[in-house]
């Protein structure tokens, strides 16, 4: 008898997992749009963002996101090379987010940006890093 319900609970099981497989993952969105606005209260503090400012960084990061996302997504690199590639690109990625950001800002702004970031890197890096960069 308990033969028949090991057989039946393994052959249920069997049936069952791949569709549970198959089913589509929840989008990152409200994760990433969460992180979005913990950056831009962060920001809008150190930085004293005008409203302009503030809506222009805003979509910077949420195309940054994007783009993070699609990378991370992507075909996962199967050797030392192709990893090293793309967190070069990732590595790429931020540097051009933080180029932009800095275009929109004064010299004052630019100053506390630049030692802000400095410090959450330094964060980062205290607290061991953070595998998936934050996006």
């Amino acid at each position: 008898m308990h033969a028949r319900w090991l057989i039946l609970t393994v052959l249920c099981l069997s049936v069952a997992a791949p569709s549970l497989r198959a089913q589509p993952v929840e989008p990152d969105s409200a994760r990433i749009a969460a992180f979005i606005d913990r950056q831009m209260e962060e920001m809008e503090a150190v930085l004293s963002l005008s409203d302009e400012q503030a809506v222009a960084i805003r979509g910077l990061l949420a195309e940054h996101a994007r783009q993070m996302q699609a990378l991370r997504e992507g075909p996962r690199p199967a050797g030392r090379r192709e990893r090293r590639a793309r967190m070069e690109r990732m590595r790429a990625e931020r540097e051009a987010l933080d180029r932009a950001i800095l275009d929109l800002l004064d010299e004052d702004q630019q100053a506390r940006y630049r030692a802000w970031v400095r410090e959450r890197r330094e964060a980062l890096r205290d607290r061991g890093g953070n595998r998936r960069g934050g996006f």
